[in-house]
C-alpha cells in the first residue's frame, strides 16, 4: 500500500485548520464532546458509541458549511443515528478488544465496587469522579486505535453513504493513505497518552482538537480521492 500521490498533508497544516475550525466555539464542542462521549463510554458494550461518533462528526460538518453550530439542529445530526448504530455492531465483530475494554471495565468495576474500595483508602467518589474524567479519553483512544474505521462517522456525516458503504469507503482511504493516517493516528494518541498521565485535565481539553484533526483528515483525503 502507498499513499496517494495528491498535496502532503503536513500535520502543522492540519492541526491549523482543525484548531481554526472550532476556536471559536471550542468550549461548546468541548461539554458537547466530552458529553456524548462519556454516554458512549457508559452505555452496554458502547452500544451508543456509533450514533454519538455521527453526531460529533455532523456537528463539525455544520460548523464547516455553517461557521457555527446550533444545539437546536441537534435533530438534524441524529438523520444518521440508526446507520452509526449499524456500523458500530459491524466494526464490534470484527474488533471487539479496540471498541468494547472501557465498557466492560466499568461495569466490572461496578459489580465488584464495594469489593474494590474495601481495599484502598481512596474515597469512593474520588474513585467515580476520576473514573468519568478518564472514561471519554479512553474511549476516544479505543477509536483512533481501529484505523481502518476510521472515517466510517465522518462519511455516514456526509449524508451520501449507508453503514456498509461507509465502512468501505473509510477502508478504502485508509488504504490509499496509510503513511498519512497512521502519522496522524499515532501523534494524536500520543498527545491523549502524554495529557492523560498529566492529570487527566488536558486530554479533557484536547477532545474537541481530536475529533476536528480526524474530521479535517477526512476531508482532504475525501477530496484527493474523489
Amino acid at each position: 500500500m502507498t499513499d496517494h500521490p495528491v498535496h502532503r498533508i503536513t500535520l502543522p497544516s492540519l492541526f491549523r485548520d482543525a484548531w481554526q475550525l472550532i476556536s471559536n466555539q471550542y468550549g461548546l464542542f468541548l461539554v458537547l464532546i466530552f458529553a456524548l462521549i462519556l454516554v458512549a463510554a457508559l452505555s452496554p458494550l458502547g452500544v451508543f458509541l456509533g450514533p454519538i461518533l455521527g453526531l460529533i462528526f455532523a456537528s463539525l460538518k455544520e460548523k464547516k458549511n455553517d461557521g457555527r453550530i446550533r444545539l437546536a439542529n441537534v435533530p438534524k445530526w441524529l438523520a444518521s443515528a440508526v446507520d452509526g448504530l449499524l456500523a458500530y455492531m459491524m466494526q464490534l465483530a470484527s474488533c471487539f478488544l479496540f471498541l468494547a475494554p472501557s465498557t466492560l471495565l466499568l461495569y466490572y468495576l461496578g459489580s465488584n465496587w464495594q469489593a474494590i474500595t474495601a481495599n484502598l483508602s481512596v474515597p469512593g467518589t474520588a474513585l467515580i469522579a476520576t473514573g468519568l474524567a478518564v472514561a471519554p479519553t479512553i474511549t476516544t483512544i479505543q477509536i483512533t486505535l481501529c484505523l481502518p474505521f476510521l472515517f466510517t462517522y465522518c462519511e455516514l456525516a456526509q449524508g451520501s453513504n449507508h453503514a456498509v458503504d461507509a465502512i468501505k469507503k473509510s477502508i478504502q482511504i485508509t488504504t490509499q493513505n496509510p503513511t498519512v493516517v497512521f502519522k496522524v493516528a499515532a501523534t494524536l494518541l500520543l498527545i491523549h497518552l502524554v495529557a492523560t498521565a498529566c492529570l487527566i485535565l488536558p486530554a479533557i481539553l484536547f477532545l474537541p482538537l481530536h475529533f476536528s484533526v480526524i474530521y479535517e483528515l477526512h476531508q482532504k483525503l475525501r477530496k484527493q480521492s474523489e
